[in-house]
């Protein structure tokens, strides 16, 4: 099993715009997945935002996206 990044290394990659998953970080999404870019490139700087203000150790923790789709209404994402 491969190991996974750390929030460093995804939140460098996503500055440099060096998207190595195909899926932008999602794990599970019910949407088009040629939505899933345009998503994360929302995502991750919300993602930045709270492991900052959280002062979550970057080397330790890893984030990835979901695309939830409830019983009733529109979907959302979270991470």
């Amino acid at each position: 099993m491969e190991k996974q990044k750390t929030l460093r290394e995804q939140f460098e990659a996503f500055d440099k715009d060096q998207w190595e998953d195909t899926c932008y970080n999602f794990y599970d999404w019910f949407c088009k997945d040629s939505s899933l870019r345009a998503k994360a490139r929302g995502l991750f700087p919300k993602a930045k935002k709270l492991a900052a203000a959280l002062n979550i150790d970057l080397d330790k923790h890893y984030v990835f996206f979901k695309n939830n789709c409830p019983m009733y209404g529109k979907l959302y994402d979270s991470f």
